[in-house]
């Protein structure tokens, strides 16, 4: 980074915002509420905003993400939040505040939210796109109950989609096959797909067949296997490059973010919600939980200093 081209500017915020998701808008709006002064800053994209179908959002019988995260950014902005359509490439920690940082700008805020998500990891797999969010998922927990009564495969590289396939077949759908490469399964979990009657298939989903309607997923080796959903487990990606420098606490295996009861991470001031967090869960409406429990206490800090 050039210092000489980084505007820095004057003002310090009560608090920085980095993801406009459903965590980090819940968190603007609350504390807009307190009135303290808030940015967020939304880089677009993000796995909310990609959601054609949120249905279990108290007080929301249907909607997508895109229009989830539309309407928060409209609340945000009438209580008077910031927003900016900016990339994060840096956040700096000093003795009584951050610097929250662009390519070309430095801003400065007494606390930081990082609400910036992960990203699902898909495979290559033609026609894909045709199929995302309609009948190709990623989440259980969101898209499980559109598969109720179909016929589901499961694709996976590791013992997790084992485990989802098993979790599909007892609570959606009696018709489950599971297909993985070269993954070598626990005699624990084979005995169990087995007794569930779940096909498991060594190979490589290579294209997507159908039109608008899913109609199978042929393999690398020419098999087609009949399929009218696939849910995909190949795992994530955490959008967190822009805190590399800071000495944050992570699980056993130094990937996910430890963090508190309030969501305050092990460093002092810096809070981190939803999927960058240590949780099974990674669901809209517990960010935006999340981003409500550490507006609240951010502000409790602000009034007792």
């Amino acid at each position: 980074m050039n210092d000489s081209k980084v505007e820095m500017t004057s003002r310090i915020y009560d608090c920085i915002v980095v993801g406009a998701g459903p965590g980090g808008l819940q968190a603007a709006i609350h504390l807009a509420r307190f009135n303290r002064g808030v940015m967020i800053f939304d880089r677009g994209g993000g796995s909310t905003r990609s959601a054609i179908h949120l249905e279990n959002y108290l007080g929301l019988l249907s909607t997508s993400g895109q229009d989830l995260i539309d309407t928060g950014i409209m609340q945000a902005k009438k209580f008077g939040v910031r927003v900016e359509r900016k990339v994060i490439t840096r956040v700096v920690s000093n003795d009584d505040s951050f610097d929250v940082c662009t390519k070309d700008m430095n801003f400065k805020a007494r606390f930081v939210i990082v609400s910036s998500g992960a990203e699902e990891k898909l495979p290559s797999i033609k026609n894909l796109n045709n199929f995302f969010g309609r009948s190709f998922f990623t989440c259980v927990s969101c898209d499980g109950y559109r598969c109720v009564g179909k016929k589901v495969l499961v694709a996976g590289d590791s013992i997790v989609a084992a485990r989802v396939a098993l979790a599909m077949k007892q609570m959606y759908t009696e018709d489950v096959s599971l297909v993985m490469a070269g993954v070598s399964l626990p005699d624990d979990y084979v005995a169990a797909l087995a007794k569930e009657k779940i096909e498991v298939v060594d190979g490589v989903v290579e294209e997507l067949i159908g039109d608008k309607t899913m109609g199978g997923a042929r393999l690398q080796n020419g098999r087609i296997i009949a399929c009218e959903l696939l849910m995909s487990s190949f795992g994530y990606k955490l959008n967190d490059d822009f805190l590399s420098e800071l000495p944050l606490e992570r699980d056993i295996t130094g990937f996910e973010i430890l963090t508190n009861s309030v969501n305050e991470s092990s460093l002092t001031g810096l809070y981190v919600l939803g999927g960058l967090q240590q949780q099974e869960n990674r669901q809209a409406i517990i960010a935006a939980g999340q981003g409500a429990v550490a507006a609240i206490d951010i502000n409790r800090r602000i009034l007792e200093s």
